[in-house]
């Protein structure tokens, strides 16, 4: 699913010329990790039966890896929001200039770091330099800087918006703000979903290790990593069509729902025999009629 709707997204990013090949970066960074991470736990499902027919030893190796991913990934994930939101700041408060800047080494340069500290930080909870509880509590805490940086550039550029400043702004600058708080509104809801979404399921992951049933660890890690997904998804779709996915599916499932009432009215249906087919019928007719009667009286 997360496929279905990770490719569509990047063509019509593509296509659509007045975005800025910064948040266009940075955006499709942020849609490759999400999708990496739904591939992850596809695998992880395959994984359980390759394991099996395979070797049993190497099963838990295997699985050990494919867990080591899947938190690499996430965090890497809260690093390309992070940075998604950097940029969309930095284009509000600097939009007199920022229109023709464009630096891909920089880009690149965030985003290895970005990597480098996701693997850092995991292999720090890895060889007990940090234990489970301060891991937790270090990766909650870092998704709430993320809603607060979203709230404040949501109010920053509908601030500028909507204040009159035509003396100081000409219109090319008004045209560039405007743009990015189109492009805020339509990714609103795939930051809040991602950001939303990290903050309820970590919040939860404190608990993985409280199971001691190793198939009740399986069943929480799988449950809370597929509304992660499904949460990054929504808001996928929601940036795609710019509407909710939930109206969208009420709208066709209303069109189809809708009965169709019967029409027994004389006048409509008088007025549908002269409609343009049925006229051109009738005249096809008539001249075919016409030439008949030319035929016989000459």
């Amino acid at each position: 699913m997360c496929m279905a709707i990770f490719f569509p997204t990047c063509f019509q990013l593509a296509k659509t010329k007045t975005v800025h090949n910064n948040f266009r970066f940075c955006f499709y960074t942020l849609i490759f990790y999400l999708f990496l991470r739904a591939g992850i736990a596809s695998i992880d499902g395959i994984s359980d039966i390759v394991g099996g027919i395979l070797n049993q030893n190497i099963y838990p190796k295997l699985k050990a890896t494919i867990v080591d991913m899947r938190s690499v990934s996430n965090h890497c994930i809260r690093f390309a929001t992070l940075n998604l939101l950097i940029e969309r700041t930095w284009a509000t408060l600097f939009s007199h200039k920022y229109e023709n800047e464009f630096n891909y080494v920089i880009l690149i340069i965030g985003n290895i770091l970005s990597f480098i500290i996701s693997l850092g930080f995991y292999l720090l909870k890895q060889y007990g330099v940090l234990n489970w509880s301060y891991y937790g509590g270090i990766v909650i805490a870092s998704n709430i800087p993320l809603g607060i940086f979203l709230f404040y550039i949501i109010l920053k550029t509908k601030k500028m918006v909507q204040t009159d400043k035509a003396i100081s702004r000409n219109l090319s600058e008004k045209y560039q703000e405007i743009e990015n708080m189109q492009i805020l509104r339509r990714s609103l809801y795939l930051l809040s979903s991602i950001i939303c979404s990290q903050i309820f399921t970590d919040s939860i992951f404190l608990s993985y290790f409280f199971f001691t049933d190793p198939f009740g660890q399986q069943i929480l890690g799988v449950s809370l990593y597929a509304i992660r997904d499904y949460s990054s998804i929504y808001g996928l779709l929601y940036f795609y069509y710019d509407k909710s996915p939930y109206h969208i599916l009420k709208q066709k499932l209303s069109k189809k729902c809708t009965p169709h009432r019967a029409i027994n009215d004389t006048a409509f249906q008088t007025k549908e025999i002269h409609s343009r087919p049925n006229r051109e019928a009738m005249q096809i007719k008539t001249d075919d009629h016409f030439d008949m009667l030319k035929y016989i009286w000459s």
